[in-house]
C-alpha cells in the first residue's frame, strides 16, 4: 500500500537471505528463508516513517533512515540517519539534516567505515558514528549507489548531458581520481551501482525513462526526482566490463518494475541462472483446481448432514433385520 522502491528504502542482505522494508515507525526483516519477521528500531524519538537505507556486509547491522516532524504541527520534517546493530548490541547516530537533503540515500559500506549522502555531502565515517570525513561533490556527481566503495577508494556517478559514467574520488578529500575504464550508460535517468564483480567489471542498476523524451533530465535534478514513479518506465541490471565500448545487459524487468536490488554476494560470485516459468499451467491452477471442488463437497456434506445421517442409519437397521 506504499511506494516503497526496490534498492532505495526496501533492501537485500549482502547474502540475499533477510529483507528489510519500511512498516510504519520500524523497520521489518523478513528472513525469506523461513518467513519469520522481526521489528527493528532506531529508538528515534516522534518518528513518523522509518525506512532501511543499507545492510552492513556482516548482516548484523542496518542503517535506517527516520522522518520525524519538526514541530506539533508538522509544518517541516527533518531526516535521521542511525546504524542498528540487529544483534542487540546498540544503535549508533550517524546523521541529523533537513528532510529536502535526501539523507543516506545511498548508503555504501566497507569493511570498518560507511559512506553516504546527504544532499550534495557525502560523509565517511566509522561504524561508531565518528566522522572521519566530510566533502562536497561536483555539481553533476552523485555518490554511485551501495557498492561505491571500489577497495581504497570511492566511486561517483557523473552525468554528461543524458548519459551516466563512473569515477573514482579520494574518500578523504573528494577529490577526483579520474574516470573508470567503463562504459558509460546512455538514455537513462540514473544509474545506481550494484557492486564489483571479482574481474573488475561493474553492475548498475539503470532506469529507463517512462517518457521517451530525454530533455527533462538532462538538466540538474535531484536523485527522489529521477527515481520518482512517474519518471522510471522500467529498470535493467547491466554489465560495465573494464574496455568495453557499451554496457551489456543481463536483464530488463518488465515495464512498471522501478526498482531492483541485487545481493552482493551473488554479485562477487558472479552466479547468474536464467529463469523458468511454467509455460503452461502453473501450480496455483492445479492446486485450487482440487482445492475448490474438495471444499465444496465438504460444504455439501456439512449442510446436509441430517439427511445423511438418516440414510446411513436405515442401512444399518436394514442389515440388522436382514440378518
Amino acid at each position: 500500500g506504499t511506494e516503497s522502491q526496490a534498492g532505495e528504502d526496501t533492501v537485500l542482505s549482502a547474502d540475499g537471505r533477510r529483507i528489510a522494508v519500511w512498516s510504519d515507525t520500524r523497520v521489518k526483516v523478513v528472513d525469506l528463508v523461513t518467513g519469520r519477521a522481526r521489528r527493528a528500531s532506531s529508538g528515534v524519538d516522534g518518528t513518523v516513517r522509518a525506512e532501511p537505507s543499507g545492510w552492513s556486509p556482516d548482516g548484523t547491522a542496518l542503517v535506517v533512515r527516520d522522518t520525524v516532524p519538526v514541530d506539533e504541527d508538522g509544518t517541516g520534517y527533518r531526516s535521521v540517519l542511525t546504524l542498528v546493530r540487529l544483534d542487540g548490541g546498540g544503535r549508533v547516530r550517524l546523521a541529523e539534516t533537513d528532510h529536502d537533503h535526501e539523507l543516506g540515500s545511498p548508503v555504501a559500506f566497507a569493511p570498518g567505515r560507511l559512506a553516504f549522502q546527504s544532499g550534495r555531502t557525502v560523509v565517511v565515517s566509522d561504524l561508531d558514528g565518528r566522522r572521519l570525513s566530510s566533502f562536497t561533490l561536483a555539481r553533476d556527481d552523485e555518490l554511485a549507489g551501495k557498492g561505491a566503495w571500489n577497495g581504497d577508494t570511492l566511486t561517483v556517478a557523473r552525468r554528461v548531458g543524458y548519459s551516466w559514467s563512473l569515477r573514482r574520488i579520494d574518500p578523504g578529500t573528494g577529490r577526483d581520481l579520474g574516470a573508470l575504464d567503463l562504459p558509460a550508460v546512455p538514455d537513462v535517468t540514473a544509474i545506481r551501482l550494484l557492486g564489483w564483480r571479482a574481474d573488475g567489471s561493474a553492475l548498475v542498476a539503470a532506469f529507463v525513462p517512462a517518457d521517451p523524451a530525454p530533455a527533462a533530465f538532462d538538466v540538474p535534478t535531484s536523485m527522489n526526482q529521477r527515481l520518482a514513479y512517474g519518471s522510471v518506465g522500467t529498470t535493467q541490471v547491466l554489465a560495465l566490463h573494464r574496455g568495453a565500448s557499451a554496457p551489456a545487459t543481463l536483464l530488463t524487468a518488465p515495464a512498471g518494475v522501478v526498482g531492483i536490488d541485487v545481493a552482493e554476494s551473488l554479485l562477487r560470485a558472479g552466479r547468474t541462472r536464467v529463469a523458468n516459468p511454467p509455460t503452461a499451467l502453473g501450480p496455483r491452477f492445479w492446486l485450487w483446481t482440487f482445492l475448490i471442488p474438495l471444499l465444496l463437497a465438504g460444504l455439501v456434506a456439512y449442510r446436509c448432514r441430517k439427511g445423511i445421517a438418516l440414510r446411513l442409519d436405515d442401512r444399518r437397521v436394514r442389515r440388522a433385520r436382514g440378518r
